[in-house]
């Protein structure tokens, strides 16, 4: 490498080495010495803005899932939510029950009745289906005489399909609590007839 610059050392009427060639014998010597990850680095930095571009490109070009404002967030499983309700009044004989089926999602059919703390059971639907466009079960029950004032727990089921009234009743031990099922919901609230 000096050979190069002998001539110009001769010229210059100097017999040592110039700025270019202390440079030239240090890059050698880096060159040289260096870890191949180091000069592999040097190539990175060059390929970086260029694979960031292309991840932009892809982001925006992949499509995604479809985006809804009114879809709802979350595991993406089956919701099961219900409240009776008599609307503005409060639940009594004569009155009408609705079931408000804000927030449920997934399940096709649903079906209640309450129990009251006696033990009578009121059947109010039996394999019906969801009505979610409006949030409220279609039909209004009218509250007869087989409520006599007092509290009651109310039973939502929530399934993929109808359920008849013995199915229903399947779902339940001895004890009144109910048994594990995947494809069904069962919820608990509590009704105040006066």
């Amino acid at each position: 490498m000096t050979d190069d610059y002998v001539p110009a050392r001769l010229l210059s009427g100097r017999d040592r080495l110039g700025r270019i060639e202390k440079d030239a014998v240090l890059v050698s010597v880096l060159d040289g010495v260096a870890p191949p990850s180091a000069r592999a680095r040097r190539w990175w930095w060059f390929a970086l803005p260029a694979l960031a571009a292309a991840a932009i490109v892809a982001l925006l070009i992949i499509p995604r899932g479809k985006h809804d404002d009114f879809t709802a967030k979350g595991t993406g499983e089956a919701a099961a939510s219900f409240a009776p309700t008599c609307g503005a009044e409060p639940c009594a004989r004569g009155g009408k029950l609705l079931f408000d089926l804000h927030g449920t999602t997934g399940y096709l059919y649903f079906a209640a009745f309450a129990r009251g703390s006696d033990g009578t059971v009121i059947w109010y639907t039996t394999e019906r289906a969801l009505d979610l466009r409006s949030g409220v079960l279609a039909d209004a029950i009218a509250i007869g005489d087989e409520h006599a004032p007092g509290t009651y727990r109310v039973y939502g089921v929530f399934s993929y399909a109808p359920l008849g009234r013995d199915q229903i009743k399947a779902l339940f031990d001895d004890a009144g609590h109910v048994k594990a099922d995947p494809k069904i919901t069962v919820v608990e609230k509590e009704l105040v007839i006066r």
